[in-house]
């Protein structure tokens, strides 16, 4: 069976849009016309386009859990709730996923063995939350949990998106100016220079040999540091966690993430042994991974959990006060939402002074090499004028 976009008028002379899974145009056709709309243009889609593996971005992943809680809790069962799913998404990625789980759950799969099935495309954390809803039978609560932590994990990453959008447009037009100016001014004036008989200026040439080799280094620094972010390796990820300035953003993230599902996981009724576990196996970074299990393993050896943490060196002294009191109280929901709450505001924060320091700093670092970059283009002028004068 193949899937088609196509475009359409009904009887009203309205244009319609849609998709249609059918074996050929003439089936489709047919259908469209016994629906009162008559085909303007169609056009398949591939397969191998909605085979691309990729994974759910937090947005889709909010979205998902959002929906999927209101349609269960209507009283919905489970296989009809991803049906509806599957025909509400747009994106026709994430349909074709949605209506592979519906399948395999219609033939009397779980949902998370079902989503195990489609390797690759949830996040481990969701389907580890989805399995344990099924076993405790509190499927619902788990969802609406998971809405709204991919809610506020979406609005932080769109909050770091906002506070570095201004710095790297600033940063990639000047750098712009700056080979332009390198590329044709300079050279335009040295030149000229020549060909009137006179001499570049040794100041000029040292210049030019400072800012061409200055650029080339900071491309690999850019280049290493966006390497730090890609490659998936213990050992450059401790580099980029022992970055200067940079660093504390990256532990104040995990750290909120590590709040945000130790808390959504006790109050799901599951031990702290069993939470610790599930964080690990939703880790991303391999750093903070091989932390995790040593502090696992420390505590399952009898060790108290705040002077664990403590020892990974992830986590501020604030935070571990706080697991320590709410670890000693025996209340440890109350005090872990306590704490995400705090850290949340913390980082927006931070966020928002390191952009208000960024903009500025930006500012006069490229003020003074674009400044520079004009004397070093003007001053075989000024010598030769002066050199006229005399």
């Amino acid at each position: 069976m193949k899937r088609y976009n196509y475009k359409a008028l009904d009887i009203n002379k309205n244009k319609v849009k849609g998709a249609y899974d059918c074996n050929n145009v003439e089936e489709m056709i047919k259908n469209l016309n016994s629906k009162k709309l008559f085909l303007l243009d169609c056009k398949e889609i591939r397969k191998d386009k909605l085979n691309v593996k990729r994974k759910l971005s937090l947005k889709e992943t909010y979205l998902f859990c959002q929906q999927f809680y209101h349609l269960i809790k209507s009283g919905i069962s489970i296989p009809e709730s991803l049906r509806l799913l599957g025909l509400g998404f747009k994106d026709e990625f994430i349909r074709k996923k949605t209506w592979e789980l519906f399948q395999l759950v219609s033939q009397g799969e779980s949902l998370y063995s079902a989503m195990e099935n489609l390797k690759g495309v949830y996040p481990s954390f969701m389907m580890a939350m989805i399995k344990i809803g099924e076993e405790s039978g509190n499927l619902e609560q788990v969802f609406y949990r998971l809405s709204k932590h991919y809610y506020y994990s979406q609005e932080l990453k769109n909050k770091i998106k906002k506070s570095l959008t201004y710095p790297i447009i600033t940063l990639a037009i000047s750098a712009v100016a700056m080979i332009l100016l390198r590329v044709k001014a300079i050279p335009t004036f040295t030149n000229m220079i020549v060909e009137m008989g006179g001499a570049v200026p040794i100041s000029t040439n040292i210049f030019i040999f400072l800012f061409d080799k200055g650029f080339m280094l900071m491309g690999i620094l850019i280049m290493l540091f966006l390497l730090c972010f890609k490659l998936n390796n213990s050992y450059i990820e401790k580099i980029k966690f022992k970055m200067p300035c940079i660093s504390k953003y990256i532990l104040m993230w995990e750290e909120i993430k590590f709040v945000k599902s130790l808390s959504i996981l006790l109050k799901s009724g599951v031990n702290v042994i069993v939470s610790l576990q599930t964080i690990i196996e939703a880790a991303d970074s391999i750093y903070i991974r091989e932390k995790y299990i040593v502090a696992l393993d420390r505590i399952k050896k009898g060790s108290s959990i705040w002077r664990t943490l403590e020892e990974t060196e992830i986590f501020q002294s604030f935070t571990i006060s706080m697991i320590s009191i709410a670890e000693t109280s025996g209340d440890m929901e109350e005090g872990l939402n306590n704490v995400e709450k705090i850290l949340e505001e913390e980082f927006k924060y931070k966020l928002n002074k390191g952009s208000e320091v960024i903009e500025p700093a930006l500012i006069v670092f490229i003020s003074i090499f674009i400044g520079m970059i004009i004397i070093a283009a003007l001053m075989p002028i000024i010598n030769m004028t002066s050199s006229i004068n005399v």
